[in-house]
């Protein structure tokens, strides 16, 4: 306890003795898109994304003052890991966010510096925008990062989604925001230039134009493979820093069809300054990417229909939903989605298995009820295929997934859920007879998943969590069958009005990685943690609020990982010395 207490103390002293040496200069230099841990934490920077927060401005409401928001946020693995220990990572271990925004009227703009643990710089990452919205016919306009949702996401869309879950109707149904600014700190997902959006009538219209390097490494055919780890934390890792500059323009239109919904039409076109490889096998390749599709959203009688097709280099790929009503209780919804080997979207995330939007073909059905006034039944069935492999493999692959989901109140102040999911998927290889003849062997391997979770709301005050999971993946032929369990218990309290508190312990033990399961955790406001546990351990994390001087809240996060079925955690430059680790994260957050 002394010991943690103690590099608590180090680190909130550095923390702050950092930021008062370099956020000032941080903040007022000029402005021209996640990284896996030792323990398989996902820990991914969607600071403002539309997953968690949704811009002011983007629900259109207006504001006539002058708002100024700060965000400054410092985390530490306490732990060193080998590429800090043999010197071979540039800079320090801290993990640096740093945001400015200003709001005036319709005017607002924002400035984001970040830098990666092991990177040198505090503004290793410049990101920033300059916004204007409803002047005239002219809707909004962005100069410098933003990126742009449109249809069905096959085109255009944002970095980051939610996938197949308990939101069975969400998962497909998607509504686009247009043009929306880049607040986050993932070093891909954005473009970077202009673009603007007029509104005549019925029709809306939406130009624009990005200008960015691209990191990169060179193959034997003299064509650049993209990088998109964004982490520049070694000489080699340096070195691929601007290999290639993309040059895009586009256009988006809409048109409002009345009551009967609406439909889009985009396009854009991209030239590279290098010949690029987007992916092995017969995807496309070159200086040159062009991109068209057509979307629609049609209100028919008792049911909707949506979709987006788009057609890259004579290839057609998309997705089409049709949503049924039959009772106010009710919501029911089909979708298909074919997206060729050839296929690829540089720009776009389209629903589906995988988030490459490409080599995968799909039927999706999905419906949501209500039996009772407290009580939602929500249940899919996916069944997917990979024509041109998977997993690096050149042979067909697929499998389906059934998913069943029962929530309900059984007090006021109580909510339980229950749900079953099932998943089995096929992996080819090859391999021999027994007289030595090739033959291309099918792996079918089936994952089932088991949780049961309950909620109590003593008070305003105080909440309780619980939850039980049970994993059971089995592998044919041969009948490899591996367990694993997951309990967790947590508890939101605030002790004084102004002070919240929140504490998770979960306990863990899988027979293999296979096995593994995943907890979506509270983190620092704008902060999607979700640790990949697996072996045999224990995890717990304390999260921290205080709100002080008016509409500013300083918080702190600190975790804790213990394997005991490992010496060491990680591999390669990420190896930690023991199988423990601790994590330490500071936030700031001043609205003036």
């Amino acid at each position: 306890m002394n010991k943690t207490i103690g590099m608590f103390s180090i680190v909130l002293l550095f923390w702050n003795e950092f930021l008062s040496a370099q956020t000032d200069s941080a903040i007022s230099a000029d402005s021209p898109g996640p990284a896996e841990s030792a323990q398989g934490v996902i820990d991914q920077e969607l600071d403002d994304s539309p997953i968690l927060d949704f811009l002011t401005a983007d629900k259109g409401a207006g504001n006539s003052g002058f708002e100024v928001s700060v965000r400054s946020r410092m985390s530490l693995v306490l732990e060193r890991s080998r590429g800090f220990e043999e010197g071979l990572f540039l800079g320090s271990p801290l993990k640096s966010f740093q945001r400015l925004n200003i709001h005036s009227g319709r005017f607002r703009g924002g400035l984001v510096l970040a830098k990666d643990a092991g990177e040198v710089r505090i503004d290793d990452f410049k990101s920033g925008y300059f916004h204007m919205a409803n002047i005239g016919v002219l809707g909004k306009l962005v100069l410098g990062d933003y990126f742009i949702e449109g249809g069905e996401g096959i085109a255009l869309w944002r970095g980051f989604d939610f996938g197949k879950g308990g939101g069975v109707v969400s998962a497909i149904k998607r509504s686009g925001r247009g043009i929306v600014p880049y607040r986050s700190s993932n070093e891909n997902a954005f473009l970077r230039g202009a673009a603007a959006e007029f509104h005549l009538g019925r029709t809306s219209i939406t130009i624009f134009y990005s200008r960015r390097s691209l990191s990169g490494s060179r193959d034997t055919t003299g064509s650049v493979s993209l990088s998109t780890s964004g982490i520049y934390r070694t000489s080699a890792l340096s070195s691929m820093r601007d290999a290639v500059r993309e040059n895009l323009a586009g256009f988006r239109g809409t048109i409002l069809l009345g009551d009967a919904g609406n439909a889009g039409l985009t396009y854009y076109g991209a030239g590279f300054s290098e010949p690029l490889r987007f992916g092995t096998g017969n995807k496309i390749s070159g200086n040159r990417y062009s991109i068209g599709a057509i979307d629609y959203h049609l209100n028919v009688p008792a049911a909707i229909l949506t979709g987006e097709w788009a057609m890259v280099g004579g290839t057609a790929g998309g997705v089409s939903s049709l949503f049924l009503n039959p009772s106010m209780r009710v919501v029911l919804v089909a979708a298909v989605r074919h997206y060729p080997e050839r296929f690829a979207s540089l720009h776009g995330l389209g629903f589906g298995e995988h988030s490459s939007t490409s080599n995968e073909d799909g039927l999706y059905l999905g419906a949501r009820m209500r039996l009772g006034d407290a009580i939602i039944l929500s249940s899919f069935y996916d069944q997917f295929r990979f024509p041109g492999g998977s997993g690096g493999l050149p042979y067909p692959a697929g499998g389906h997934e059934s998913f069943l989901q029962l929530r309900f109140r059984p007090a006021a102040k109580t909510e339980v859920v229950l749900f079953y999911d099932r998943k089995s998927s096929e992996a080819g290889e090859r391999g021999t007879t027994d007289r030595g003849l090739g033959q291309t062997v099918t792996d079918v391997y089936t994952l089932q998943r088991f949780r049961s979770h309950v909620e109590f709301d003593f008070s305003d005050e105080m909440k309780v969590r619980a939850r039980i999971e049970k994993v059971i993946f089995r592998s044919e032929p041969g009948g490899r069958l591996e367990r694993g369990t997951l309990l967790y218990d947590d508890v939101a309290f605030q002790p004084v009005k102004r002070l919240a508190l929140k504490v998770r312990v979960i306990l863990f033990r899988t027979e293999s990685f296979s096995a593994r399961m995943t907890e979506l955790e509270d983190d620092l406001e704008g902060l999607l943690s979700a640790p990949v546990l697996s072996g045999q351990g224990a995890r717990w994390y304390v999260l921290a609020k205080l709100k002080f001087a008016g509409d500013c809240e300083l918080s702190a996060r600190y975790s804790r990982l213990i394997r005991d079925d490992v010496r060491r955690l990680g591999s390669g430059l990420d190896q930690l010395p023991a199988g423990e680790e601790d994590r330490f994260g500071a936030q700031l957050d001043i609205n003036l």
